[in-house]
C-alpha cells in the first residue's frame, strides 16, 4: 500500500513539474518566435523545472537499474561473490547518497536569503531539488540492496 501511494507521489510530482517545464517552454517559443515578446521568466522557471526533474526521476531510474553502470566484472562474477560486489556497490551508493542529501540540505538552508536573478524567489526551492531527489533515491538504493542479497545466481540484482 505504501509502495503505491510513493510511486503515485514520486510519478505526479514528476508529471507535473515536467508539464509545467513544457508549457513554460512551449509558451515562451510562441512568445518569443511569433509574438516577439518573451517571457522574462520562463528560462528560469524551465531550467529550475528541469533540475527537480532530473533528481526526483533518478529514484524512478534507480529502481529501474538504469543508472550507468561498469557490469564487466559484476557479469564475470556468480553466487556469493556476485552478491558480496552488489553489496559493496551498494554500500557505496548509499554513503555517497547520505553525503549528498546532508549536503544538499546545507547548500538549501544557506541560500534561502539568496533569491534568483529573474523569479525573484528563494534559492532554497531550487536547491531543495538534491535532497529531496536523493532521499528517494537513497530507499530505492537500498531496496536494491536487500534484493541483490536474496537473489539466486543467475539475477543480477540491479547495478550501481
Amino acid at each position: 500500500m505504501l509502495g503505491r501511494v510513493y510511486d503515485r507521489l514520486l510519478k505526479g510530482a514528476l508529471l507535473f513539474i515536467f508539464s509545467v517545464m513544457f508549457f513554460t517552454t512551449v509558451s515562451n517559443v510562441f512568445m518569443r518566435y511569433v509574438l516577439n515578446e518573451p517571457f522574462a521568466w520562463a528560462g528560469e522557471l524551465a531550467r529550475y523545472s528541469f533540475v527537480w526533474v532530473i533528481f526526483l526521476g533518478g529514484a524512478i531510474a534507480m529502481r529501474r537499474g538504469n543508472h550507468i553502470g561498469m557490469e564487466f566484472l559484476q557479469n564475470m562474477l556468480h553466487g556469493r561473490l556476485k552478491r558480496g560486489l552488489l553489496l559493496i556497490i551498494h554500500s557505496c551508493v548509499v554513503g555517497f547518497l547520505c553525503v549528498f542529501i546532508y549536503i544538499g540540505f546545507e547548500m538549501a538552508w544557506s541560500s534561502w536569503d539568496t533569491k534568483s536573478a529573474v523569479l525573484g524567489m528563494p534559492m532554497f526551492f531550487p536547491y531543495l531539488a538534491l535532497p529531496i531527489g536523493g532521499i528517494p533515491m537513497l530507499f530505492e538504493t537500498i531496496g536494491l540492496m536487500k534484493s541483490s542479497l536474496s537473489k539466486h545466481d543467475g539475477e543480477s540484482g540491479g547495478q550501481g
